[in-house]
């Protein structure tokens, strides 16, 4: 990775407007695209993405990259709930769309109904002939609720898929590809520049300029432009930056209002310890406080090694009490040597379990 491949973008002051910011990244994007390099922005966050999206999108139209020929589609948002949240009818308003991925009674694998009401907890639902029908929540594991929205598409716009699925003449879309429109064809339909055509109201499908870091994995382009301001730092870790800085094959131009806060940002992990993590660590600090307590005894006014550690040597007024050795048993501090097995298996059995000390052979 050369120095020459890698920046901080231009010196902007904190106080400056997000759209300068952004507006120079749009600039730098449409000069790499001009020069028939590939190139992709990435944001830790959509509303960041979105903000840069609509920037890059006017400066493609003025460069009449795009055409100034735009139409409106239907965008499904995957609302990300949970099946508890799903089984909730009060959790729905009408306008929200149901995509059935497995059959239930009255609907098919693959089909899809908006939300038309909600009545005491009960939700109906319109079906794409009219018809109403009654949503059986307690099916809330086989479909999945999606916001409607709409996205503004024109040819020569870049289209990233958010959900697998098929295309007019069966050609598979997988989520996360990144597909360039040719155009409209005469039904509506959107027609890509390999010559698929997608349904118009597919609706998994968004502008694919910029995506997130999540998004990123896997993609690898000739110019990554990262856009991660001070309001994208709750989503920066360390793990999400990597993923960001190592997307490029030949530069990579990161855009921040903010230099200090991003590494003190990127610096810091996203690994949490799960549940069984925490209870294990937590059994193991207890069950090495026990034995230390138990063999402090034996091991008054001597250093040990317990578990690759050195404890410090008992003080003078702690080991008052304790009898002083023989003088031909007398060794030397610093020749202590580690517990025995012996030792340590004695300790065990003393504070083992009835089922652990039948495994050790003690009888009860």
């Amino acid at each position: 990775m050369s120095q020459q491949g890698v920046g901080l973008g231009r010196p902007f002051a904190a106080q400056e407007p997000s759209e300068t910011r952004h507006e120079a990244l749009a600039n730098d994007y449409a000069a790499t695209i001009k020069r028939g390099k590939s190139a992709l922005v990435i944001s830790p966050t959509h509303a960041e993405s979105e903000r840069v999206t609509r920037q890059i999108r006017l400066k493609l139209k003025g460069a009449k990259k795009i055409s100034v020929d735009e139409r409106e589609f239907l965008q499904l948002k995957n609302l990300q709930w949970t099946e508890a949240q799903r089984a909730d009818g009060r959790n729905y308003v009408p306008g929200m769309v149901v995509q059935f991925h497995q059959n239930v009674v009255g609907f098919q694998r693959g089909e899809r109904a908006t939300v038309f009401g909600c009545e005491s907890g009960c939700v109906f639902v319109r079906r794409n002939e009219g018809k109403i029908a009654f949503l059986a929540l307690d099916k809330a594991v086989r479909f999945q609720v999606y916001e409607s929205r709409r996205v503004s598409l024109a040819p020569g716009d870049m289209v990233r898929i958010t959900r697998n699925g098929f295309t007019r003449n069966r050609k598979r879309l997988n989520n996360g590809d990144l597909k360039q429109i040719k155009g409209f064809t005469k039904q509506g339909d959107i027609e890509l520049s390999n010559g698929w055509v997608i349904p118009s109201d597919y609706g998994y499908l968004t502008n694919g300029y910029c995506i997130t870091s999540y998004s990123a994995q896997s993609k690898g382009v000739d110019c990554v432009f990262v856009a991660e301001s001070s309001e994208s730092f709750r989503a920066a870790a360390r793990e999400q930056f990597y993923v960001s800085a190592s997307r490029f094959k030949e530069a990579l131009t990161i855009y921040t209002d903010d230099k200090g806060a991003l590494l003190n940002a990127v610096n810091k992990t996203s690994h949490r310890p799960s549940a069984t993590d925490l209870v294990k660590n937590a059994i193991a600090d207890e069950q090495t406080a026990n034995r230390i307590q138990a063999i402090a005894p034996d091991l008054r006014g001597q250093s040990v090694c317990i578990s690759e550690q050195t404890c410090e040597k008992a003080k003078p007024d702690q080991a008052a009490d304790a009898a002083a050795p023989e003088d031909d048993k007398q060794r030397a501090d610093d020749n202590i040597p580690p517990i025995s097995t012996r030792q340590m298996t004695r300790e065990r059995r003393r504070h083992a379990s009835p089922r652990q000390k039948q495994s050790y052979g003690v009888r009860m």
